[in-house]
């Protein structure tokens, strides 16, 4: 079969071609580490680099409750969660043995949308997120972050699935 006009088949890529990041969902799960070795390896087939981003969900009231003047200090999330650490721990783990450079970011908010909105921020070529073990009735009941950036325009996202 000829190739398309226009279209090379195998070259080399074009001098100081440099592709963006790709980045990688993480919460400190399984789901989240299936994620990050999908994203490294996607990263070292570009050459690319990899952004790991937590985000603490916290619940819609504790965020509307926060942002109110002069509401006690109590009600401030601590300054590094445990599935933040965990996170971290795994990115360091996975990322750092790899030989891959790498970032790690903290969001604060909803997953999907703090995902998306760091992806686009650092011009991501691929987002990778992780799947909960549910079906997907369920992960639409629960809000599951792969099933809602699945099918945004203009985002390659890839959900990693065990």
């Amino acid at each position: 079969m000829a190739a398309s006009p226009g279209v090379e088949r195998g070259g080399a890529l074009p001098a100081g071609w440099r592709a963006g990041p790709v980045v990688a969902g993480v919460d400190g799960s399984d789901s989240g580490r299936l994620a990050l070795r999908a994203a490294a390896d996607a990263a070292g087939c570009l050459g690319a680099a990899v952004v790991a981003v937590h985000v603490d969900h916290w619940p819609p009231w504790w965020m509307w409750l926060s942002g109110l003047s002069g509401v006690a200090v109590a009600l401030t999330p601590p300054e590094v969660s445990e599935t933040e650490a965990a996170a971290f721990l795994d990115a360091a783990q996975i990322l750092g043995s790899g030989g891959l450079a790498w970032r790690f970011l903290v969001r604060t908010g909803d997953p999907a949308t703090e995902l998306e909105r760091a992806a686009r921020e650092v011009g991501a070529v691929l987002l990778v997120v992780g799947r909960r073990s549910h079906s997907r009735v369920r992960g639409r009941l629960h809000h599951c972050p792969a099933e809602r950036l699945a099918h945004r325009p203009g985002l390659a996202v890839r959900v990693a699935a065990g």
